[in-house]
C-alpha cells in the first residue's frame, strides 16, 4: 500500500512539474538597451535635525524632524513674510503722515 501511494505521489509530482514547464514563457533578452546618462552630482544625503516642540494644549513636547534644506526653506519663507509685513506697515505709516493723520 505504501509503495502504491508513493508511486501515485511521484506521478502527480511529475505531471505538475511537466505542466509548469510547458506553460512557462521562454526567456527573452531585450534587443537594445539604451545607456543611462547621469549629469551633475549625485544627490547627497542631507542631515536630519530633530527637536522637541511644545504644542499648545499638550503636556508632552512633540518631536519634529526636518532636513537642513527644509529648515532653510521655512526660514526664508518666514523672512519674506516678515519683510512683506514691514513693507505694508511702512507704506501705511507714510500714507497717514502725508494725509496729516
Amino acid at each position: 500500500m505504501i509503495r502504491s501511494s508513493t508511486a501515485v505521489l511521484l506521478l502527480l509530482f511529475a505531471s505538475t512539474t511537466g505542466h509548469a514547464q510547458e506553460t512557462s514563457a521562454p526567456a527573452t533578452t531585450p534587443a537594445t538597451t539604451d545607456p543611462i546618462v547621469v549629469e551633475g552630482d549625485a544627490p547627497k544625503e542631507e542631515k536630519v535635525i530633530c527637536r522637541r516642540v511644545a504644542e499648545t494644549g499638550s503636556i508632552r513636547p512633540k518631536r519634529v524632524c526636518k532636513t537642513e534644506s527644509q529648515i532653510a526653506q521655512e526660514r526664508a519663507q518666514g523672512e519674506r513674510t516678515l519683510d512683506r509685513a514691514r513693507t505694508q506697515r511702512n507704506s501705511q505709516s507714510l500714507s497717514q503722515n502725508q494725509s496729516g493723520g
